[in-house]
């Protein structure tokens, strides 16, 4: 697999999202990658969470992380990641 780097956006969004390197990385691993927009990747897994989203501090049973990526020659940049909640 080659390296995966994360942009400053993805980094932004990741915080205010709720989603995390290991499971960011995780999905792009072992998740199908499907076309997205403009020549992108994207893969999607979905987790157990149990804890309050940090968007509104509701508790959800569930989460499903979204990663927008480019496969380059010599890495992998994430640019984005949506983050679903879920019960």
């Amino acid at each position: 697999m080659k390296p995966i780097q994360f942009s400053n956006h993805a980094r932004k969004r990741m915080t205010g999202r709720g989603a995390t390197e290991t499971e960011i990385i995780q999905t792009i691993q072992s998740e199908a990658w499907q076309p997205a927009l403009e020549n992108k990747k994207q893969a999607k897994m979905s987790f157990d969470y149990g804890l309050p989203s940090p968007i509104n501090q509701q508790v959800y049973a569930f989460k499903t992380v979204r990663v927008i990526f480019v496969e380059e020659s010599d890495r992998i940049v994430v640019v984005t990641i949506i983050v679903y909640y879920g019960n």
